[in-house]
């Protein structure tokens, strides 16, 4: 999709245009902003209220979960491996062996590029082989990668932080089908498809859905009972076939709080977006971004749109100076 197709562009144009603030695009990925004698910048997601050497911290997955631990907040932990291609950053004890240690630790890893977004490059791994593979994907682009426990996930939320105030959380609902005692699994997918979007198709299909769901021993003509649920993917990406759903339970919403104010607390973050997690040991913090992405939720619906857009609309007044005005 071409940077002037996507909702976050329409979105930040629309603001301008509406509460009269000048707007010089740059390729639609640079933006400056002006409003009287006030000016600042969007570079890609990343607004103009956070400190640039925060941003780099949380793009590195590997520091931001070392800083954490400091902290003693719960996340998933991340440790980083440096390529075997730039060898003067790598010590005797950070390297293939390294990842053994950890595979032999753990049996069941996540190796992603350390820097990544998206879900791109991300691997689960459960054998000697497929870590390799996974390795050997991600040094082919990338200059060091991240290796995680993988860790069973009950729910996985984003979480919209502005200003110490929490303004919208909302679920990730990965592909499923689910049965009614009568079709099988091979039917109740065809029905899906049949009703399924562009995008969810390629979610779907593009993002290797169904052969992870065919690798996970699963028979295509296994009839689910009534009201049971088989996910197609272990990955909660909106942009790999997952979708958002708002949270509106008061009890979860406050657990959300209490976990993302501290995570944006410790960074001294004013705008940024807290992806949590809830397993069988509560809630962890799984991965925190100074770069705020609502372009899977502004698509879901009209509501959803002007949710993310006034959220938007906030960060561009503080941004400016306009609060309050």
């Amino acid at each position: 999709m071409a940077n002037w197709e996507t909702a976050f562009v329409k979105i930040i144009r629309e603001i301008c245009r509406e509460d009269g603030i000048s707007l010089t695009s740059f390729d639609d990925w640079a933006f400056c902003l002006r409003k009287g004698e006030t000016h600042n910048f969007i570079y890609g997601y990343q607004f103009g209220l956070d400190n640039a050497a925060v941003a780099a911290i949380l793009r590195d997955k590997a520091a931001a979960s070392e800083m954490m631990t400091a902290a003693k907040l719960a996340h998933v932990p991340h440790w980083c491996v440096m390529s075997p291609a730039h060898p003067e950053f790598c010590s005797l004890d950070s390297g293939w062996e390294f990842i053994e240690k950890i595979f032999s630790d753990y049996k069941d890893l996540v190796v992603k590029d350390n820097q990544g977004t998206g879900g791109r490059l991300v691997f689960r791994v459960r054998t000697r082989q497929e870590l390799e593979q996974a390795c050997h994907e991600i040094f082919s682009t990338a200059s060091s990668l991240a290796v995680s426990p993988y860790i069973p996930i009950e729910k996985e939320y984003r979480v919209i932080v502005l200003d110490k105030k929490i303004k919208l959380a909302f679920s990730k609902i990965r592909p499923h089908v689910t049965g009614d005692g009568i079709h099988t699994v091979r039917e109740l997918l065809g029905e899906q498809i049949a009703r399924a979007t562009d995008s969810q198709l390629k979610g779907l299909f593009s993002q290797g859905c169904l052969p992870e769901f065919l690798s996970g021993g699963q028979r295509a003509d296994t009839v689910l009972s009534q009201g049971q649920e088989l996910v197609l993917e272990w990955k909660h990406n909106l942009g790999q076939g997952a979708a958002a759903e708002l949270v509106t339970e008061q009890d979860i919403m406050q657990d959300l709080r209490n976990i993302a104010s501290r995570a944006v607390e410790l960074f001294g973050l004013r705008f940024a977006s807290v992806d949590v997690i809830k397993t069988s040991e509560g809630y962890k913090i799984l991965e925190i971004n100074s770069g705020v992405m609502m372009e899977n939720l502004a698509r879901t619906d009209h509501r959803c749109y002007q949710l993310a857009k006034e959220i938007y609309r906030n960060a561009i007044h503080s941004m400016l100076g306009m609060t309050g005005k």
